[in-house]
């Protein structure tokens, strides 16, 4: 078995890890990656990965939302933005607060998949999806609600899609991948 607070290995028998001296409870250990007649034994690098990216992005979200609720996310410009486009400072607020719930809803996850729990598969693509669709919102919103001109809108949403065709590939990467791995997800 693997210990689940280090991911050493630990004979069955063992009450302690061996490496961080960590309790070994049945229900704390991570479920086995074995290869088996009918599932071979799967790498596991991508998903220490994720669990490293989600809490990263979650930092950056945190960063983010506060620059949004403090009202500084446009430094030198804030002022002239908010006298520009009136009721921008209160849409900047509530961003900011959908940003902090998108990094709690992360941290989360990834605590989910650190322990295995059942879905925390379909959690993690929620985050990115959630992510993508706030931000793709948070532009089109601000380009009706404060009547952007056109090239500007233009410009800002043409800036978008790099981003979001990033995440779109990356969710059917992690589709893909905890996909063959969904057996090790069912705490």
């Amino acid at each position: 078995m693997k210990c689940s607070k280090c991911g050493a290995e630990v004979p069955d028998n063992e009450q302690l890890c061996p490496m961080c001296g960590g309790e070994l409870v049945e229900s704390e250990v991570m479920p086995k990656n074995e290869p088996t007649a009918d599932q071979p034994e799967l790498n596991m690098g991508w998903y220490k990965a994720v669990r490293l990216l989600l809490i990263a992005g979650a930092l950056m979200n945190v960063k983010n939302g506060i620059e949004y609720v403090s009202h500084t996310a446009y430094g030198l410009l804030t002022d002239w933005m908010y006298d520009s486009y009136p009721g921008l400072q209160t849409f900047d607020m509530i961003y900011g607060i959908a940003i902090f719930a998108l990094a709690a809803f992360a941290i989360f996850t990834s605590i989910r998949l650190w322990k295995f729990r059942k879905n925390s598969p379909k959690l993690l693509i929620s985050v990115y999806a959630l992510g993508t669709a706030l931000a793709v919102l948070y532009q089109l919103v601000s380009i009706i609600m404060f009547k952007i001109e056109a090239s500007v809108a233009v410009s800002s949403l043409t800036a978008m899609i790099p981003g979001v065709l990033i995440n779109v590939i990356f969710i059917i990467i992690n589709i893909k991948y905890f996909k063959k791995r969904a057996h090790l997800f069912t705490k």
